[in-house]
């Protein structure tokens, strides 16, 4: 697959400089193999030619030397440079893939977690009535916030919040706040200024010490 075709799905700085890293990686790398394919195939009289554009990579003083040791040497300096900027390439493909990936497997994970709470036939106080129940909704909205997927996050405070925790209630109301949004720079996600109010007093009430701070903020837009 050809590496431009990855692009779409780069959701992340850490992708995207993954990327950029494998792309000029790849462009180098087919300049040297390039580079040792001329010299391996020119004609003596153009041997030498094809050597100085090489230069650069020369780690020794050939130009006293015939010009078939010259091309052997060359060519020897360009596999040596080679080996060390494939293993470049093959780290920032490795992890390009991850970054490609990790936000679909988070997704996964997050729905997963979403629907063995939703389908539980209990009470909501037995569903949400521990403290690690709660904070692993957290966390989940938490990693979904970082991967970009924030009806996923929004989902998953809401569960938290229901179950009484104010700084579930303040992070479901900051997903929702144009402020905050615009300070992640999640240009893609509606903003809802009266959803953010709603919730910031929610938090507010059950103690949360910035829903004030917050709640003032929005007041002057």
């Amino acid at each position: 697959m050809n590496i431009w075709q990855t692009l779409p799905y780069v959701s992340t700085s850490v992708g995207l400089i993954a990327f950029i890293v494998a792309v000029i990686q790849g462009a180098y790398l087919a300049r040297l193999w390039y580079r040792a394919k001329i010299i391996r195939s020119a004609r003596p009289e153009d041997r030498l030619e094809a050597i100085s554009a090489t230069k650069e990579a020369f780690r020794v003083d050939i130009k006293n030397l015939p010009a078939d040791r010259q091309a052997d040497i060359a060519c020897a300096e360009i596999a040596i440079r080679s080996r060390r900027e494939l293993m470049i390439f093959c780290g920032a493909i490795a992890i390009l893939i991850a970054a490609i990936v990790a936000p679909f497997t988070q997704q996964v994970e997050n729905r997963t977690l979403v629907s063995s709470v939703t389908q539980r036939e209990t009470t909501p106080d037995k569903i949400l009535g521990s403290p690690a129940q709660i904070d692993a909704l957290v966390k989940g909205a938490q990693r979904s916030v970082a991967a970009g997927d924030f009806d996923t996050a929004r989902r998953l405070f809401r569960e938290a919040s229901d179950a009484g925790n104010a700084a579930a209630s303040l992070a479901l109301a900051a997903s929702y706040d144009p402020i905050v949004l615009s300070r992640l720079d999640a240009r893609d996600v509606d903003s809802d200024i009266n959803q953010a109010r709603r919730w910031y007093q929610v938090a507010k009430d059950r103690g949360a010490p910035d829903a004030d701070r917050r709640l003032s903020t929005l007041a002057n837009r």
